[in-house]
């Protein structure tokens, strides 16, 4: 978004995991709530306890769904390469 300018050139990062991920995966939503990490990652332990709130737990769960699922896909494709390769 125009107004968001300034996030983004400030921390790409923290702009991509807070604002870009949630847009792009509805499941991502959480992240909007997730607190600046900061560039060193001092801070990470301090920010642990966000982590533990059902709305991420329920995103953990959809980030591991979808892992499995495109697991399945990556072994199909394989499989369907070295059938037709």
């Amino acid at each position: 978004m125009q107004d968001e300018y300034d996030l983004f050139l400030d921390d790409p990062t923290g702009y991509a995991i807070r604002y870009l991920l949630p847009r792009a995966f509805g499941a991502l939503e959480p992240l909007t709530k997730m607190p600046e990490i900061g560039y060193r990652f001092h801070n990470f332990p301090a920010i642990t306890p966000a982590f533990t709130g059902p709305e991420f737990l329920k995103m953990a769960r959809a980030i591991l769904k979808s892992g499995h699922e495109q697991d399945k896909w990556q072994k199909i494709m394989r499989n369907l390469e070295q059938e037709t390769g």
